[in-house]
């Protein structure tokens, strides 16, 4: 679920904003958890900066 605009973020319920927030948040941590994964599986040497 995509909210159009900031305006409409701020309709909603405090509790729903903070429920978004806190998904976008854990929704992001397992991103990195995942690429941590798959870096450690197919070996870090491709993915040194």
């Amino acid at each position: 679920m995509r909210l159009k605009t900031i305006e409409e973020l701020f309709k909603l319920p405090l509790p729903i904003i903070l429920i978004l927030i806190g998904l976008a948040m854990l929704d992001g941590k397992l991103k990195l958890i995942v690429e941590d994964e798959l870096n450690n599986e197919l070996g870090s040497k491709e993915f040194d900066a």
